[in-house]
């Protein structure tokens, strides 16, 4: 998969109208894979790339920062699950406060057709884009037409009635409620992070133990423990997880 985090500066234009899609993405639960799969399919078709354009930070920490949510994935774990798809164009945009002023009219003409080179934007039914989110699907409609774009909408996905969504995943963590944020997700929960010392209890214990740091910014799940996995240089052992002290 190749990663792209300069394009205001090298654009991706040498790639004949690609397929893209755009979004924070954070999770990438059921409703995001869906859109991402439809874009892969779509690109497949025109014999173009798929090129999936994100944000790094999410913009709530640059926009509101004291409003900003923890985070169900960090831009490791999301571009993992984006491999793990198969998506093999990402655009990573940093997002800070000149591009948190630039107006909707202005980021498509700047990122998606000068940069991007877009032939087709499929887009999630919610989304919106520019400064102070003022650019929606009203918007992109008339400017597929003045930029020559084609555009495709694509609605929610639904779960006990309702649409998923990062901020209902959320939610159902910090409840507690894991199953429910699972079946959201699609998948597991990905946690990263990197090994720190402990207190050496593992050997004690007769059996192999990890403390792990994680980013302070990634929503964790209630302390407790839990039946996991382990991925270490691409080989993965089961085992427990214990979230809150540190016992070992």
């Amino acid at each position: 998969m190749n990663v792209h985090y300069d394009i205001f500066e090298t654009g991706l234009i040498r790639y004949k109208k690609p397929v893209v899609t755009l979004g924070t993405f954070d999770g990438v639960h059921l409703g995001h894979r869906g859109l991402i799969e439809k874009v892969l399919k779509e690109a497949r078709s025109r014999s173009t790339r798929a090129v999936v354009l994100t944000f790094e930070p999410h913009p709530r920490t640059v926009i509101s920062p004291n409003e900003a949510p923890k985070l169900l994935t960090t831009l490791v774990e999301k571009l993992k699950r984006f491999e793990e798809m198969g998506v093999e164009e990402v655009a990573v945009l940093r997002f800070d406060l000149n591009l948190s002023e630039l107006d909707a009219v202005s980021f498509v003409r700047q990122v998606l057709i000068r940069k991007l080179n877009l032939g087709k934007l499929i887009i999630g039914y919610d989304h919106c884009f520019g400064k102070d989110r003022s650019g929606g699907i009203a918007l992109l409609k008339k400017l597929s037409k003045e930029f020559t774009f084609d555009l495709v909408v694509v609605g929610p996905v639904h779960h006990r009635g309702e649409p998923i969504s990062s901020s209902r995943i959320r939610k159902a963590i910090s409840a507690g409620e894991f199953d429910e944020a699972l079946q959201m997700l699609g998948q597991d929960y990905l946690v990263s992070g990197e090994r720190v010392p402990g207190k050496g209890r593992g050997r004690e214990l007769g059996f192999p133990t990890l403390n792990m740091s994680t980013v302070e910014y990634k929503l964790l799940p209630p302390e407790g423990v839990y039946a996991s996995s382990v991925e270490i240089d691409r080989k993965r052992w089961g085992g427990m997880t214990c979230i809150g002290t540190r016992p070992t």
